[in-house]
């Protein structure tokens, strides 16, 4: 046992601990932080010195793999056994974005960021809300403190001619395949917790 001591004590124990994981890139998020308030210009790299935070202050990364693809002819002429010979060739050239690819922030709009994963090249991702595609299912937190449901965040941006999905990555059209019209962003959370206790001895009270 220990004695205890006439004096104040104060014993304050502070634990901190720290665990970073990957959440939603959602609207309620970047308003709340107040992520690219002014549009950027989407013609060239993002305006950082605009009232507010810059979406590029945040890592992104990538929820889905990201499988693009586009065809490409080659014709082979050359002489054989003294025979001119033509052959005519179909190949594809196929872009891989695996999930969990960071990227960074280019461009933004107010309902749309633009990742890009590779220097020279970039990424649309639109604001969504949920109900506009078949993603009910996840439960991931929408924000740092919350558990719900996310009701909004950020897919990539394809359009649809009939007979697939594109988009373009550089000057060049690709067909977006193997579901990477899902693809979402991804930003990471990192938060701290503190545990405060303190502790005081009354030194008591005598008759005057």
């Amino acid at each position: 046992m220990f004695r205890l001591r006439s004096i104040a004590l104060l014993l304050v124990m502070v634990a901190s601990s720290g665990c970073a994981r990957r959440i939603w890139f959602t609207q309620p998020l970047r308003e709340g932080f107040e992520l690219g308030v002014v549009p950027s210009d989407d013609a060239g790299e993002a305006d950082l010195a605009v009232p507010g935070r810059a979406p590029s202050e945040l890592q992104y990364f990538v929820s889905g793999r990201i499988t693009l693809e586009r065809e490409v002819t080659s014709d082979q002429r050359g002489i054989e056994n003294g025979r001119v010979v033509v052959r005519r060739g179909r190949s594809v050239h196929r872009v891989v974005i695996r999930r969990g690819t960071p990227g960074i922030a280019v461009g933004w709009g107010p309902d749309w960021v633009a990742v890009s994963f590779e220097k020279g090249t970039q990424l649309i991702f639109d604001l969504v809300q949920r109900g506009e595609d078949d993603v009910g299912k996840d439960r991931a937190p929408a924000s740092f403190g919350g558990v719900k449901m996310p009701s909004t965040y950020y897919r990539l941006r394809t359009s649809d001619d009939g007979n697939g999905r594109w988009v373009t990555l550089g000057e060049t059209l690709y067909e977006a395949v193997d579901g990477s019209t899902k693809a979402r962003l991804k930003v990471k959370r990192r938060a701290w917790t503190q545990h405060h206790r303190s502790r005081r001895i009354m030194r008591g009270r005598r008759i005057k």
